[in-house]
């Protein structure tokens, strides 16, 4: 609410919520606003666009927001079904069932285009939709503003292992200046960028700070495993640290 109390002053808001459900989310979230002492002036400038089920993690789905050469608005819509994932997973199952996760890839396709047509159908809001061909997870982009992208190595893998044509990719479609490859956490966990790297602003980065387990580990697995996380962690801080040697690097306790 403080955030598009803000907002509104300048902009006009555009809000993407599920509505389905009986809408309890929705419903919740208007009365919030309008206990506001400003809030016919809030709602004047906010609109509601329903969504697909998926938009809580918008973040790694939804599209990346961009202007093209004429300043009108894109949306920037990456690949984000895995290669071959949908057969590994086939030859899998027991039940042939598809799980929900799997109905959430499916829906990130459709959804970056539901949210243009809305814009320019509902809105009249000139848009384009834009889709490089580019395989990844939005929550493994991460960019400066400056014109550097980076992006671990997982997606680096999954387009193809070339870093000199996936930097090509970022220039036509994001006009980035300079692909970085960090590593992403080792394990069964996301492998998402932006979970161990974040920029506050221009030139502050957050890092995770690694901590020892307080447990004395037997299992060799985990031990190494430990050792690995500890290793992702202090190899990219030395790559940040050596290639911008005038960001601020601020260091938050992560979990053993």
């Amino acid at each position: 609410i403080q955030l598009l109390e803000v907002a509104h002053r300048y902009l006009d808001i555009y809000i993407f919520c599920e509505q389905k459900g009986g809408g309890r989310a929705f419903a919740y979230f208007l009365s919030l606003i309008k206990r506001h002492p400003k809030a016919d002036a809030i709602l004047e400038k906010t609109h509601f666009i329903d969504s697909r089920p998926l938009l809580r993690w918008t973040r790694d789905y939804g599209p990346i927001w961009g202007l093209k050469r004429n300043n009108e608005l894109v949306a920037i819509d990456f690949v984000y079904r895995q290669p071959l994932k949908e057969f590994e997973t086939e030859a899998m199952r027991d039940d042939g069932a598809y799980s929900y996760r799997e109905y959430l890839a499916l829906q990130a396709d459709a959804m970056p285009a539901d949210i243009v047509s809305t814009f320019q159908s509902e809105y009249d809001v000139p848009m384009s939709l834009v889709r490089p061909p580019i395989s990844m997870d939005g929550g493994d982009f991460v960019s400066d503003g400056q014109g550097n992208v980076f992006v671990s190595t997982q997606t680096l893998t999954r387009n193809g292992g070339n870093k000199e044509e996936l930097q090509k990719l970022f220039q036509q479609y994001f006009g980035a200046k300079k692909l970085h490859v960090l590593e992403a956490l080792p394990g069964a966990t996301v492998r998402h960028l932006d979970m161990i790297f974040k920029f506050l602003d221009y030139e502050t980065i957050v890092l995770p700070d690694y901590q020892d387990s307080a447990e004395v580990l037997i299992n060799p697995y985990r031990i190494e495993l430990n050792r690995k996380v500890k290793s992702v962690i202090e190899k990219n801080e030395r790559y940040l640290r050596k290639h911008f040697p005038k960001y601020r690097i601020l260091k938050i306790p992560m979990p053993p």
